[in-house]
């Protein structure tokens, strides 16, 4: 599956994508829903930025982990 419209992402707070952002460019996030004075957004997954559905344009899922191998590990 390639690039999405942002409006097509799964929303919840555990499945992690990647996301694209014309400033910030391609990173992994997820949903937030928010609480207290925290709107929802979308959130990196490194927990440094907060995006609000504006600034986030495109989507896709996460590659599969590359298989392991009998006689190493990766």
């Amino acid at each position: 599956m390639g690039w999405q419209p942002i409006e097509t992402a799964p929303r919840n707070d555990f499945e992690r994508l990647i996301l694209y952002d014309l400033d910030i460019g391609v990173c992994t996030g997820f949903w937030c829903e928010g609480e207290d004075e925290f709107p929802p957004c979308w959130e990196t997954s490194d927990g440094v930025s907060s995006f609000y559905d504006a600034e986030v344009s495109h989507w896709m899922p996460l590659p599969q982990p590359p298989a392991m191998d009998a006689d190493n590990d990766a």
